[in-house]
């Protein structure tokens, strides 16, 4: 929604500096003209983008703070991607609590830390 609303103001931004561009051609007709032109071209230019832009006729008027948080659905990952998570998170957790053998360092850590620490 937000790169819409942002293509329309650029749009409307070249919209306005195709119609100062092709206005100018008009004017010109020889060549003299089109050099003499040629910096009233790029100074009316410049005055209509200087211009400041009226907030409640621009995208920005209708921007809410939750387009901003929710974010786009680009920002999203594919569908599939909760369930390989879930399936990678049970299969990872079946074989460390349930399959895996004890080893020297779990044996260790059932021992109380009185006698783990106990001076020899």
């Amino acid at each position: 929604m937000f790169s819409k609303q942002l293509w329309r103001s650029f749009a409307a931004r070249n919209k306005i500096v195709n119609g100062l561009l092709k206005h100018n051609e008009k004017k010109t007709q020889s060549s003299s003209i089109v050099t003499r032109n040629a910096s009233n071209r790029n100074s009316d230019i410049d005055a209509e983008l200087n211009k400041p832009v009226k907030y409640t006729t621009s995208p920005a008027h209708d921007w809410k703070a939750q387009h901003s948080r929710i974010g786009s659905k680009a920002e999203f990952g594919p569908w599939y991607e909760p369930h390989a998570v879930s399936a990678s998170l049970i299969l990872f957790m079946i074989y460390f609590f349930i399959l895996r053998e004890e080893n020297d360092l779990d044996l260790l850590l059932d021992k109380p830390l009185s006698e783990t620490l106990k001076k020899e």
